[in-house]
């Protein structure tokens, strides 16, 4: 398991990547896509070595009218029902059984809910 990226909540994507494109002109920022599994719009935005995945749309709602944009946390992992099972055991809640995201070439994804906050794990897929 290895840190993959840090998930932003946010009301308008193209309004991010414009501060984003003044703050880090060297950043990769892609397009918008809709995620209709996740009800989600989605955006990657890599800075460096860091990518930052920006979400709007209904899974985000509740946190943004509270002010808070940190939406999650993710890891990619191996074998995601393996890691599922651990956290699961080890205290974690499912927030959201594995599917497919586009953002991710259809790699599964899932979120569960821990002390840390909201973690998500994404299935690498070897090639």
């Amino acid at each position: 398991m290895k840190f993959h990226h840090v998930g932003i909540a946010c009301n308008n994507i193209e309004e991010i990547h414009q501060s984003i494109e003044k703050i880090f002109p060297e950043a990769k920022i892609n397009e918008i896509i809709h995620d209709p599994l996740q009800e989600a719009d989605l955006s990657l935005v890599i800075i460096g070595d860091f990518i930052v995945e920006l979400i709007s749309g209904k899974p985000v709602k509740k946190l943004l009218n509270k002010g808070i944009s940190l939406y999650h946390i993710c890891f990619s992992v191996a074998d995601i029902q393996k890691t599922i099972i651990k956290f699961c055991s080890s205290g974690a809640i499912m927030v959201s059984d594995p599917k497919p995201s586009i953002l991710f070439n259809n790699n599964l994804v899932a979120f569960l809910y821990t002390k840390l906050g909201l973690i998500e794990l994404l299935e690498e897929i070897e090639s």
